[in-house]
């Protein structure tokens, strides 16, 4: 049975290697695992804003690269060009 102020743990919990908006240690954290050329993902996209905006303050989003480059050809690159425009 899991605590119910900790419901769930990531196995891999969020870093600095991380893309992340929001606040740090907010107390709602969503972890989108998306691919810049699915165009599921990018639907998501208005959802995490509202999210963002409608609970300012108390949550974070992080997104983590997850590229489909057998179904998108461009995917791996586009995390390739995010990635080195982070650093």
């Amino acid at each position: 049975m899991s605590d119910s102020a900790h419901p769930f743990e990531l196995t891999m919990p969020p870093s600095a290697n991380d893309h992340a908006l929001g606040v740090p240690h907010g107390s709602v954290t969503v972890v989108e695992y998306g691919d810049f050329e699915c165009p599921n993902c990018k639907q998501a996209a208005p959802v995490v804003k509202l999210l963002l905006s409608r609970f300012q303050g108390r949550m974070r989003f992080v997104y983590r690269h997850f590229p489909l480059h057998e179904v998108h050809p461009h995917a791996l690159q586009a995390v390739e060009a995010a990635v080195a425009r982070k650093h």
